[in-house]
């Protein structure tokens, strides 16, 4: 009678165990935020690692599976809207990123970001460094996080450089100069200018650059970026070259990481139609962000200004309703966490 007391203890906490979540009548698996977590270690760069290496303790672990549980809450919301993984536009959009995303995914597991580490004097001297241009009223503490994000940016290029020096013991890779027919050559792959000239202007392009401020721009300087520039795009084809040999994009985990794909951007679209297209800016607003920093813009032109202002108060309304629908949403469910089962995860 112990026996069965004790099986029947083990197969009832073996079943409790499975879930890791609930939000009203939707069961999250253990196993599902166990492949969510596989996936950001791999997009990390280290796929094999234990999630608690990583992580600083159990309260930071608790904290993803909220951000997990809150991420569900938001696709579950676009899916009721028709924003799902068979959503024509949202497959439109997948089939255009799908290749860049797996190859930002090999990279990552090419230089392992995991070990790319920020330390505070490296914010700080980048802080000093660029204190004098900074808007007014940009205190160290207020803008930490894009500090952040820039020298992650610097750290990242030199793991790319390094990398590169490294491919370049393996591929033949001829560089001509940048008014040549073929801009460079890699072992029999002939790159052309006019390609080349195409990546440099979207390149710009996303970074916002204006015909008049290249025009201000050095000859050097100019040179010198359209080399970095050239610099990625060659190692960008040779990553293309190395996935096929190993068959990276057939690997299971990068098949998971798909389907995650597509459901961040359904909830993209979703968040675009439900709450940043209906937000409204007011010429008082863009007058008012324009005054108080007049520095920060002082190199766009006034309609540009504008056009960034617009969009960055849109982005903060936007994100802001986003937040306050998501809590509603969370007062309105019945949400349980099984914490016995979270200390299990790797």
């Amino acid at each position: 009678m112990k026996k069965t007391f004790i099986v029947i203890l083990i197969l009832i906490t073996s079943i409790f165990s499975q879930w890791i979540a609930k939000i009203d009548k939707k069961v999250i698996s253990k196993k599902e935020f166990q492949k969510y977590i596989d996936i950001q270690k791999m997009s990390l760069g280290n796929k094999s690692q234990n999630i608690r290496s990583i992580i600083k303790n159990d309260d930071e672990l608790k904290s993803i599976l909220n951000q997990f549980i809150e991420n569900k809450i938001t696709l579950m919301a676009a899916n009721k809207e028709g924003f799902t993984r068979t959503n024509k536009k949202v497959l439109q959009i997948f089939n255009k990123q799908k290749k860049d995303y797996i190859k930002q995914i090999y990279l990552s597991q090419k230089i392992d970001i995991s070990k790319i580490k920020v330390k505070e004097s490296d914010l700080r001297a980048f802080y000093e460094k660029r204190k004098s241009s900074l808007p007014k009223g940009a205190r160290y503490e207020l803008i930490k996080k894009q500090i952040y994000q820039a020298v992650m940016v610097e750290k990242l290029a030199k793991k790319k450089a390094l990398l590169l020096k490294k491919y370049e013991k393996k591929y033949k890779i001829k560089k001509n100069k940048l008014d040549s027919f073929y801009i460079t050559i890699i072992n029999t792959k002939k790159i052309k200018r006019s390609n080349f000239n195409d990546n440099f202007n979207e390149q710009l392009k996303m970074m916002g650059a204006t015909k008049d401020q290249l025009k201000n721009i050095p000859k050097s300087k100019l040179n010198e970026m359209k080399l970095k520039v050239l610099d990625d795009m060659i190692l960008d084809i040779i990553l293309s070259m190395e996935m096929k040999k190993d068959g990276f994009s057939k690997n299971k985990k990068i098949l998971d990481m798909l389907e995650l794909l597509k459901d961040n951007i359904a909830i993209q679209l979703f968040i675009k139609a439900k709450f940043l297209d209906k937000v409204v800016v007011t010429n008082d607003e863009i007058m008012q962000e324009y005054d108080v920093n007049k520095k920060k813009y002082s190199q766009l032109g006034f309609d540009q200004a504008r056009k960034y202002i617009t969009e960055t108060i849109k982005q903060k309304k936007g994100f802001k309703n986003l937040e306050l629908f998501v809590e509603d949403k969370k007062l309105g469910s019945i949400i349980r966490k099984n914490y016995d089962a979270l200390s299990t995860i790797k």
